[in-house]
């Protein structure tokens, strides 16, 4: 009678760990593969931040965070720290450090480990060096903003890897080379402005491929030969600005085709004959 008692009370202890257990998944808590991820995140920006050389709003990126709960503490999470969103299974989704007086390179921080980034906002800092190749790995990324920093050299090619990208700003710095045939790719691009660098070379073919774009900027850069009649192809143009470069030849009639256009500079060219 005893061990029949004694085994109905080990079951019940068993179903009722079982119940706790359940309820404990279903109330969304973290499950290991979650747990490794996150840390990978919080070692990846931990590690970019501490070969910034000037990083004073950062103070938030830590392990030991007075803001956060017992629980975010635990687990080590980024998502509470200054500049970085979550979504729902509390992987990074946006890092946001617009003006966050930052001094340092990007190709230290480790783009591969933020596999469900939308939103890269590094705008108005003083990172320099070259944009990394590896920030091709952020193939989930919509918004890119890059601007006003102190980036060199040409961009890789691996930004064609990002697909999904609506929004790319990569202006006023020292970019030098072509604009990429890899642009081809981009075919979500709603606005893009690469404007105020040092990029030489034609209006590429390819940009003819770019029919969802509404904002293109290129002006105050080297681009050289003539306006593209395959630029009539962006039919949905609502901002196009390319004064202030090496451009030749006549203004080409298929821009009549961007009925939706409302601001277009050409100025400071040396584009000849009538405006059609």
């Amino acid at each position: 009678m005893a061990s029949k008692e004694k085994s109905l009370s080990l079951f019940v202890l068993l179903m009722f760990g079982v119940f706790q257990g359940l309820l404990f998944f279903k109330a969304g808590a973290v499950t290991p593969n979650s747990v490794i991820q996150e840390a990978a995140e919080s070692h990846a920006l931990l590690a970019w931040k501490a070969s910034l050389e000037k990083h004073s709003l950062l103070h938030s990126w830590s392990f030991h965070n007075n803001n956060a709960t017992s629980g975010e503490s635990k687990r080590n999470t980024p998502c509470i720290w200054f500049g970085i969103t979550c979504n729902a299974a509390g992987r990074v989704k946006e890092i946001n450090l617009f003006s966050a007086s930052l001094k340092g390179k990007l190709e230290n921080l480790s783009f591969s480990s933020f596999p469900d980034l939308t939103i890269l906002n590094l705008s108005s800092n003083a990172l320099h060096g070259t944009v990394p190749t590896h920030i091709g790995y952020l193939t989930k990324l919509s918004i890119l903003d890059l601007s006003m920093n102190q980036f060199f050299s040409d961009l890789p090619h691996s930004l064609g890897n990002l697909i999904k990208l609506t929004t790319m700003y990569i202006y006023k710095h020292s970019i030098s080379g072509t604009i990429s045939q890899e642009i081809r790719y981009l075919r979500n691009f709603i606005k893009l402005d690469l404007s105020q660098n040092f990029l030489t070379g034609s209006i590429p073919l390819t940009l003819r491929s770019l029919t969802k774009l509404t904002t293109l900027s290129i002006h105050e850069n080297n681009i050289s030969n003539s306006i593209l009649q395959e630029m009539g192809n962006l039919k949905i143009l609502i901002d196009l600005r390319m004064s202030y470069n090496l451009l030749t030849g006549s203004i080409p009639s298929t821009l009549g085709n961007l009925t939706k256009l409302a601001t277009l500079y050409i100025g400071e060219n040396k584009v000849s004959g009538f405006i059609p």
